[in-house]
C-alpha cells in the first residue's frame, strides 16, 4: 500500500476502532446492570448501605437494630412525594436520572479541592449506590 493511501485510511481505522470499542463498552455496561424489576412489586430485604451500617455497628461493639416500616407508595401524599424529590434532587423533573450540569460542577469542585467536597448525585444515582454499592 502506498504512503498516500495509508494516510487516508489511518483516520478511518482509528475512528472505526474507537466506534467499535464504544459500542462494545456500552453493550457490556448495559448487560451488566443489575435486574431491578422485582422492586416494582417487593421491597428489598437489605441494601448495601444497611449491610455497611451493620458492619459499622458490629465493629464498634454496638447492637444493630433495623427500624423501618414499609408503606405502600400510593399511601404517601403526592405533595410529600414531590417535596422529597425536590429536596433531594432539585432538578428531578428536568433530567433523565443524571444531572450532567451538577455532576460536572461536583467533579470540578472536587478536583479543585483535591478531595470529595461536593456530591452531585441524583435520586436515581443515590438509589443505585445505596442498593448495590
Amino acid at each position: 500500500m502506498n504512503l498516500k493511501l495509508k494516510q487516508i485510511l489511518r483516520p478511518k481505522y482509528i475512528l472505526l476502532s474507537l466506534l467499535t470499542v464504544g459500542i462494545f463498552s456500552t453493550a457490556v455496561f448495559y448487560f451488566s446492570l443489575p435486574d431491578v424489576d422485582y422492586l416494582k412489586n417487593e421491597n428489598p430485604k437489605t441494601t448495601a448501605l444497611i449491610e455497611f451500617r451493620k458492619a459499622q455497628a458490629k465493629e464498634s461493639g454496638r447492637k444493630f437494630r433495623l427500624r423501618q416500616k414499609w408503606v405502600r407508595f400510593q399511601q404517601i401524599p403526592d405533595l410529600l412525594k414531590k417535596a422529597v424529590r425536590i429536596t433531594e434532587d432539585s432538578d428531578f423533573y428536568g433530567h433523565d436520572g443524571i444531572d450532567w450540569t451538577e455532576l460536572q460542577a461536583s467533579i470540578e469542585k472536587n478536583l479543585k479541592k483535591g478531595q470529595l467536597a461536593r456530591g452531585g448525585s441524583t435520586i436515581s444515582q443515590q438509589l443505585a449506590k445505596n442498593l448495590f454499592l
